[in-house]
Parts: structure tokens; C-alpha cells; sequence
């Protein structure tokens, strides 16, 4: 994962610097990593199920039973990387730090255009104090949505509800910076 990252924050940088170049290296560095995807496809029903179980959990605010029903349906199909996701931002809930960039590193290797795993990696990072990969993890979340306007919107009025201040805050003050970014 920190090789990932660090490839990739260097990739955000240049990015930034040299345009639809770089964007075109980061799309290529993003769909040779998906064509290696390492997780073994398995019952993906029951996996499922375990989502929403877990979905649920997170929203009655009962992390241990959220992490503990998105952990189940990763062992039950390898290949939902939404659930990986998920189980990540429970583990990043449940305080556990490094347990959560390491699951969210994990999706990112087979889907590195995941917008909502960069999304909760940059949070992850700013909890931790790290603001270089946090902005890095932010700028690829922006890079990688969708719908640019809708992604820029949502992040800049989730600042007040963030579980993070220091996200939050370091949302705030790059925001100039993510609405420069290139187009994908």
C-alpha cells in the first residue's frame, strides 16, 4: 500500500504540474492494477446480504457488528470490493488506523479508481496527521469520480459533519486546489 500511494502522490503532483499527460499515466497505472486483481470471486449473495447487515450496523452507530458483518462478506467473496470499502471505513471508525489503510490500500489495488476508498483514505491520513498523503488520497478521489461537480459539492458540505475536524480542516484549505485539478 505505501508503495501505492507513494506512486501515486508523486502522480498528483505531476498531475497537478503537467496535466492530461500525467492523467493519461495515472488512467494507465489504474487499469494495469485492475487487470491484476487479486481476490477470488465467492459467494457473492451471501456477500451481499453481509453488506447490508453491515450497512445497517453503521447506521444504528454499532461499528464492532459493522466491521464484523463487512469482515464476513470479504471472506465470503473476495472480489466485492465494496465490502472491502466498507469493512475499511469500519475499521477507520472502530480507531483502527493502520487496519484501515491497509484493507482500503487492498480495494484500491484491484479497483485504484474506487472513488469512495480514496475518499476514506484521505480521511484515514488526516486523522493520522499525515496531510501530504490525505490531499494526495483527496485529489484522486476528485480525479476519479464520476461527476466532478456532484463529488466537489458533496465534499465541500460534508466539511461540518466529517467524523474528522482535522479532514474537515484540511478539506477547507485545499479546496482551491481540488476544483484546479484536470479533467479525467
Amino acid at each position: 500500500m505505501k508503495i501505492l500511494v507513494n506512486k501515486i502522490s508523486f502522480g498528483v503532483l505531476l498531475l497537478g504540474l503537467c496535466g492530461s499527460v500525467m492523467a493519461q499515466k495515472i488512467e494507465s497505472l489504474a487499469k494495469e492494477l485492475k487487470s491484476q486483481t487479486p481476490f477470488k470471486k465467492g459467494d457473492s449473495s451471501a456477500a451481499k446480504s453481509l453488506v447490508a447487515e453491515g450497512d445497517k450496523a453503521i447506521a444504528a452507530g454499532n461499528i464492532p457488528a459493522a466491521a464484523e458483518a463487512f469482515s464476513k462478506a470479504v471472506s465470503a467473496d473476495e472480489s466485492n470490493i465494496d465490502a472491502r470499502v466498507a469493512w475499511g471505513y469500519a475499521q477507520y471508525r472502530a480507531g483502527n488506523h493502520a487496519q484501515a489503510v491497509t484493507i482500503l490500500g487492498q480495494a484500491l489495488v484491484a479497483e485504484p479508481d474506487k472513488t469512495r476508498a480514496w475518499l476514506y483514505v484521505a480521511e484515514v491520513f488526516a486523522e493520522m496527521g499525515k496531510e501530504e498523503p490525505s490531499v494526495s488520497a483527496l485529489k484522486l478521489a476528485v480525479y476519479f469520480s464520476k461527476n466532478r461537480e456532484a463529488a466537489l459539492n458533496a465534499i465541500k458540505s460534508d466539511t461540518e459533519t466529517i467524523k474528522s475536524r482535522r479532514f474537515g480542516d484540511l478539506i477547507n484549505k485545499n479546496m482551491n486546489g481540488l476544483t484546479a485539478l484536470p479533467a479525467r
